[in-house]
């Protein structure tokens, strides 16, 4: 426990994620104070919505993944990697599938978004392979190489498999494969763990700034359910447990870059201390010749 304490952006990214979870004892979306005609039901909590429990659920998987990684319970290898990748994608199209969401219409916008991203991703795979002799000719091959990685996503993945109407668990499929694709791929590659844990929080995040009109409609369609009367949309708000997920979702988000760039830190000191250990040894070797 008292390692846990010690290590703040560890903390901060649990204790972000444990406020997320416990948002759903809270009302998320209920009827304004000063509407006095008498409704049912006047309010929802967290758990009694859909959004509440994708919300809680993913809290917990996303703190509990942060604690494995910082423990070194999960090892930063390509093999452990691609473990946190599958179970963050896995876990977000299981839920896609048990919350029987509608059929969804990807905007073109975002089949531009994760084309870039895929350009991204063919572009740091490939560039190491570009002979450092091509000097003026090297970036031209790295624009190249990107615009490629972007044409065959945007043509042969995004295009054929998010261009008709799908259920949303193909999208979250599609856009978290290529978006762990992107974490796995970029250097340095032992932080892809971290990355995804960034992304994890950054999608439920959205996911909390951006369900209140749905929040609102669901509330307004279960009181014509019960009743047959409801209030005006105007007259529903989101409340205090909304609140918290965005509090929530700040703080976690602060710790886990902080979790991040301590690892980076680490990383690139131990990197430049290997570098200066070898040019130590070469200046030795050379010295041992001429003398």
């Amino acid at each position: 426990m008292r390692k846990f304490l010690k290590n703040r952006p560890l903390s901060l990214t649990v204790i972000g994620m444990a406020i997320m979870a416990q948002s759903i004892a809270w009302e998320y979306v209920r009827v304004k104070p000063t509407f006095r005609f008498l409704i049912e039901p006047w309010s929802f909590r967290g758990y009694e919505v859909t959004q509440g429990a994708v919300i809680a659920a993913t809290a917990l998987v996303i703190a509990v993944l942060a604690v494995l990684l910082s423990y070194g319970i999960l090892k930063e290898t390509l093999a452990h990697s691609i473990i946190a990748v599958a179970v963050l994608v896995g876990f977000g199209v299981a839920v896609a599938i048990i919350t029987d969401t509608n059929d969804v219409k990807t905007p073109f916008i975002i089949h531009v978004f994760l084309s870039i991203v895929g350009g991204i991703v063919v572009r740091s795979l490939l560039e190491d392979s570009i002979p450092e002799s091509w000097n003026r000719r090297r970036r031209a091959t790295r624009i190249g190489i990107w615009l490629a990685g972007f044409l065959v996503t945007l043509f042969a993945i995004t295009g054929p498999l998010l261009k008709n109407e799908q259920p949303l668990w193909v999208l979250v499929a599609v856009a978290g494969s290529i978006i762990g694709a992107l974490a796995l791929s970029r250097p340095p590659r032992a932080l892809a763990g971290w990355r995804m844990v960034i992304n994890g929080i950054v999608a439920i995040w959205v996911i909390s700034m951006t369900m209140s009109a749905a929040l609102r409609v669901t509330l307004d369609q279960a009181q014509l359910d019960r009743t047959g009367l409801a209030a005006e949309i105007k007259n529903l708000q989101i409340t205090s447990g909304v609140m918290w997920a965005w509090f929530g979702g700040l703080v976690a988000f602060v710790g886990a870059v902080g979790l991040w760039a301590q690892r980076r830190d680490e990383i690139i000191a131990v990197e430049r201390a290997r570098k200066q250990q070898e040019a130590a040894r070469q200046s030795e070797s050379q010295l041992s010749v001429t003398g």
